[in-house]
């Protein structure tokens, strides 16, 4: 027996046009999927917390110095939480030897030398080395000089906060560097070696730079915490999951509503 009540048929023909429609393969999909649409939904509402980063540096830090002193800014707490520092150097040591042959012939000679650079930032410190080796003839009575620029670079970085702190105010972090060169030499002892200056002198950048988090992301972060998210995942997935599964019963079975 038909039920021809106006909300019953208004409802069969709602349901007949879905059923008639090319949408009709989304609704089913939604009403499968419902919950996972609650949740897509509500978790797009959390804000997304960006880091963000500042860098200071000291350009042509060490102007041909054995020993480099420099001052670095520290983070200033006005721009948010630090949450990490890190310190690097890019630059070069300075090598120079004298290559004398005190003998009446020609000699070989090979050696190397060792190019050690240290850089500090506050509590931080980061080293870089490297070796270029040389090789050639020294005249009988003569001398060969080597002159090199070698590359060097360093990097060093914290999170931990109790290493923080002492980068955290309105003041500077304290830059220290130091140059070395070591030579390595492996050819006959009739050739004497000489250090020659600028030997050991550095010449670079130094640069500090400091991931923060800004007290506005704080704030969005902390309104949209993981505990509120969850309650309203939980109170209000059901009436989604409800309501779709409602929509697909009229869908299949749409008999159900025209017959008592």
């Amino acid at each position: 027996m038909c039920d021809n009540r106006p909300e019953i048929l208004k409802l069969k023909s709602w349901n007949d046009d879905i059923m008639k429609s090319p949408m009709k393969k989304i609704f089913f999909a939604i009403g499968d999927g419902g919950l996972w649409v609650t949740l897509a939904v509500l978790l797009a509402g959390i804000g997304e917390v960006k880091a963000n980063l500042v860098t200071y540096s000291l350009n042509d830090f060490g102007g041909n110095s054995h020993i480099v002193f420099g001052q670095l800014p520290q983070f200033d707490p006005a721009l948010g939480q630090l949450t990490s520092v890190r310190i690097q150097f890019d630059g070069s040591v300075a090598c120079s030897y004298l290559v004398v042959n005190n003998s009446s012939i020609d000699t070989p000679f090979a050696f190397s030398v060792s190019a050690l650079a240290t850089m500090s930032g506050g509590i931080l410190s980061a080293s870089g080395a490297q070796t270029t080796s040389f090789n050639g003839i020294v005249p009988a009575n003569s001398f060969f000089s080597v002159d090199d620029a070698i590359g060097v670079s360093g990097v060093a970085e914290t999170s931990l906060a109790s290493d923080l702190a002492s980068f955290i105010g309105t003041s500077f972090v304290g830059g220290y560097g130091s140059g070395e060169c070591n030579l390595i030499a492996s050819d006959p002892s009739n050739l004497d070696y000489w250090s020659m200056y600028p030997t050991g002198d550095f010449n670079g950048y130094e640069q500090i730079s400091y991931t923060y988090t800004p007290y506005s992301q704080l704030t969005i972060a902390a309104v949209s915490e993981p505990a509120t998210t969850i309650t309203g995942v939980l109170l209000l997935a059901p009436f989604g999951v409800q309501g779709f599964k409602h929509l697909r019963k009229v869908s299949v079975t749409p008999a159900t509503f025209l017959t008592g």
